[in-house]
């Protein structure tokens, strides 16, 4: 897979002994304000000494396959901003045409940014785009339309609500011509994509319970697990709830100022704040 195009930067590629196996893409900081993912992806960087080395492509032994950990948009990041430059942010640039179009010099950042990530995403297996929400509420799930084939990992995260757009509101609301998503870009491509919220966007302390409730979702060995688990005294893994429920969005509501708030009714004893 490595050899048919470039690691974007900021994306570390580690690969097994073999070239079988499955093809992950975990990633952090597509959103530049979410620290969550951000500390989760630096973390995960850490345990496999790479925090510190330039991006590039690394073997390791107890990689299953091949798993490409990175920041999504490290200009928003620089910028502590949900966005690189003005106008719609990197996981609102995955527009097929857009991505097609010959660049120009006053692209927004955000978009250059999504060309260099879509040739990585249109040949993975699997996503995880670790974002988080305004305020702080209990983690979902979001992907673009829930089929049998996301049950495996769906039943995995230990979250009770997914939330798929079937029919495309959001879409239309944000005036796109197809979901501009980065899971719906691997969706497209064939692959499996899911934006994990994971909390309170400004609470990278998460990222230790974040990185475990990953390790089994990525495909790492068991070995590789439990070494990562002793040497980073990570916590073990939140089991996956015996029920999740799959809810359909029908209709946008603007946030309000106060942030993101779960709607009327979804008040799960686990909605308590950090």
């Amino acid at each position: 897979m490595s050899s048919l195009f470039s690691v974007p930067s900021h994306v570390w590629h580690l690969h097994g002994t073999s070239d079988g196996g499955p093809r992950v893409v975990l990633l952090g900081g597509t959103h530049g304000d979410e620290l969550g993912g951000i500390a989760t992806v630096r973390l995960l960087l850490k345990t496999l000494d790479l925090l510190k080395k330039p991006s590039g492509s690394f073997p390791h032994p107890e990689v299953r396959g091949q798993l490409f950990v990175g920041f999504g948009n490290p200009e928003a990041m620089l910028r502590c901003a949900r966005t690189a430059s003005d106008g719609r942010d990197l996981n609102r640039s995955f527009v097929p045409d857009e991505l097609a179009a010959k660049p120009l010099s006053n692209d927004r950042l955000d978009l250059v940014r999504a060309r260099e990530l879509a040739p990585l995403l249109a040949q993975a297996n699997l996503l995880i785009d670790v974002h988080s929400t305004s305020s702080p509420a209990e983690p979902f799930v979001c992907l673009n339309t829930f089929l049998p084939k996301h049950r495996p990992y769906t039943s995995l995260f230990p979250v009770h609500y997914i939330l798929a757009d079937p029919d495309l509101v959001y879409v239309r609301h944000e005036g796109a011509p197809t979901a501009p998503t980065t899971d719906s870009h691997i969706e497209r491509n064939g692959g499996i994509g899911f934006c994990y919220e994971t909390g309170w966007a400004q609470d990278p302390s998460v990222a230790p319970q974040i990185l475990a409730n990953l390790l089994p979702i990525l495909e790492m060995s068991e070995v590789i697990t439990k070494q990562f688990r002793a040497l980073f005294n990570l916590p073990d893994p939140q089991p996956p709830p015996k029920k999740q429920t799959v809810y359909a969005l029908r209709e946008p509501i603007m946030m309000k100022k106060s942030g993101f708030t779960y709607a009327d009714g979804m008040d799960h004893p686990c909605h308590q704040h950090r």
